[in-house]
């Protein structure tokens, strides 16, 4: 992915973001009106000259990247195609990456394909993260834009990477296709939404155009009630599976009875997401009530802590920041007694996969109340007036501690393993293969097998 557009500091803020987005655009696969925009912009006597100047700049640049010989289409063969925005640095990534090794780990040969997002200006490649699995195993396949591919499911997570199809996409056939509903249409559920993130009709529109009729999979309870409550009218007409699409883990990854918890000193809370405006509370009150400045606790992040220290002046001196992926969240999660999270009022969480992962390591959780569609027991919930003494009470009673980090850890191993989507993915391939292939999937199933036995 080549490198932003630079904008010289004269031209007027408005116009670099403007510039900024639409050279991200043009780079990133929407092309056709990328170069209608920027080549009148350019083309304007009125504009800035530097604004001018920069925008001719990126649309050479553009050209002579075309006029780079191209590899030769290549066509795939696979067992599942996963289509979504795979630059992104938070959930959605650690989503399809721990999707894909379950899928590996199973026998199943997986294609990727990177659709970026339209309203996401980010001029990023493929995350590294993904990158490094499909260089280490000759079973995943890197699908570029004039590839052919015939998989027998098609997995697209990340609904906003379908508002707007990128102009070159490769030819894709499958068997069943399903989306993955892992964000909510809207960021904020207020008595009326804000900050729209996608739209109903938008999506299922462009993804129809493309790849045919598919089913929609929710990622918790909480998107499919959001649905059927505040988009109903929208999603009337649309295949709702009645099933989930949780996030899952590898449970022996995270090596949850090797660690001793609670043990003496502070209580150790822990938080663990991207550093973003909906995934903390909202006031200093609400959010000193779930962190406590106090000596009797000791509070380590891990993504960031740039809002907090926004909302409040300056961090608590009992606080311990790490930014995004500075270091491995096993670490993180094994120097911790009690995993905190509450979001922004009115925000909605998909899913909360970092709250899962934190019982995969043997951590209890007290979450925000509205996670508890997702969790039910496997965590503890209370409101931030309330949350310290939840805390104190169960870092307290060992008995009740370790009840409720096997509750947790029981919850990922019933519903948060690649077992579980394993399982859930042979069926739909198998419900959808033709007749001819049925004997296919009684070698996928073989194959599986043998993979699990070794």
């Amino acid at each position: 992915m080549p490198a932003p557009q630079s904008f010289d500091p004269e031209i007027p803020e408005k116009k670099r973001l403007a510039g900024a987005r639409w050279t991200s655009r043009l780079f990133r696969g929407f092309h056709k009106e990328s170069l209608k925009v920027l080549k009148r912009s350019a083309d304007d006597e009125t504009e800035h000259p530097a604004y001018r100047i920069a925008l001719l700049q990126a649309l050479v640049r553009w050209h002579e990247l075309q006029a780079k010989r191209r590899p030769e289409p290549t066509a795939h063969d696979v067992d599942v195609l996963i289509v979504s925005d795979l630059s992104l640095p938070g959930g959605t990534t650690a989503s399809n990456a721990a999707d894909l090794c379950a899928l590996r780990e199973a026998g199943l040969t997986v294609a990727l394909l990177h659709h970026p997002s339209y309203e996401l200006d980010a001029l990023r490649g493929i995350n590294a993260k993904i990158l490094a699995l499909a260089a280490e195993d000759d079973g995943v396949h890197l699908v570029r834009s004039r590839d052919r591919v015939r998989a027998r499911l098609t997995i697209v997570r990340f609904p906003p990477c379908m508002t707007r199809l990128v102009d070159q996409r490769p030819e894709i056939t499958s068997d069943r296709t399903v989306l993955v509903v892992n964000q909510a249409p809207y960021y904020y559920y207020g008595a009326e939404p804000q900050r729209r993130s996608w739209r109903v009709p938008e999506v299922h529109e462009q993804l129809t155009s493309w790849l045919g009729d598919h089913t929609w999979f929710c990622a918790s309870p909480v998107i499919a009630d959001l649905l059927a409550t505040r988009h109903a009218d929208e999603t009337a007409a649309i295949d709702i599976s009645a099933e989930y699409w949780y996030d899952v883990t590898d449970p022996a990854r995270w090596n949850a009875d090797a660690l001793e918890r609670p043990r003496s000193g502070p209580i150790r809370i822990g938080r663990h997401s991207r550093d973003s405006k909906l995934k903390w509370p909202s006031s200093p009150q609400d959010l000193l009530g779930c962190f406590p400045a106090s000596d009797d606790f000791s509070v380590t992040v891990l993504g960031g802590a740039d809002t907090p220290r926004r909302l409040l002046g300056e961090l608590p001196a009992n606080w311990t920041v790490h930014e995004f992926d500075a270091l491995p969240v096993e670490e993180f999660l094994a120097e911790i007694d009690v995993f905190v999270y509450h979001l922004a009022d009115d925000g909605i969480e998909a899913f909360g996969r970092a709250p899962m992962e934190a019982m995969a390591a043997g951590v209890p959780c007290v979450l925000d109340p509205r996670l508890e569609p997702t969790f039910g027991d496997a965590a503890l919930y209370a409101e931030p007036e309330a949350l310290e003494a939840v805390v104190r009470e169960l870092v307290a009673d060992p008995e009740a501690y370790a009840a409720q980090a096997n509750r947790g850890l029981e919850k990922v191993r019933d519903s948060f393993s690649g077992t579980h989507l394993v399982r859930q993915v042979r069926s739909l391939i198998a419900e959808a293969a033709p007749e001819a292939r049925r004997g296919l999937i009684s070698r996928l199933r073989s194959r599986g097998e043998r993979a699990a036995g070794r």
